[in-house]
């Protein structure tokens, strides 16, 4: 099986990142603006951000492995588990956060399960259409 990368793929992957990054940043404001008219825990508001970055890992997972239509496991994990890295690096360089590799490779972990998740969904959602 070959596998190879040209520039309509990485276009599909950038495309597909945008547009996660900007259904992270408008999910966030919103629960922004909720949580500032309610006072919710810390465990609460913890567990609903990390929710919420799984989501969009699951959302561009799909998105690039049903735009790609190939090796929708491989495709999910590692577009998933990129973009988590990146969302990691900007929090770290954007508000100074104490890295801490334990909960990074837990994050990585669940990501790259929802991602696996996403490509498969997105290869089987493109097939049947």
């Amino acid at each position: 099986m070959k596998f190879s990368i040209g520039y309509g793929a990485v276009k599909k992957f950038l495309f597909s990142f945008i547009l996660a990054f900007l259904i992270t940043l408008v999910l966030t404001g919103l629960l922004a603006i909720i949580f500032s008219l309610s006072h919710p825990s810390d465990t609460t508001l913890n567990f609903i951000c990390h929710s919420i970055s799984f989501l969009s890992s699951f959302i561009v997972a799909f998105l690039c492995a049903g735009s790609i239509g190939k090796n929708g496991l491989f495709t999910g994990a590692v577009s998933s588990c990129l973009y988590m890295a990146i969302l990691t690096m900007c929090g770290i360089a954007f508000l100074g956060n104490p890295f801490d590799l334990q909960s990074f490779i837990k994050v990585i972990g669940i990501s790259s399960l929802c991602g696996a998740l996403g490509g498969i969904v997105g290869i089987n959602l493109k097939k049947a259409s």
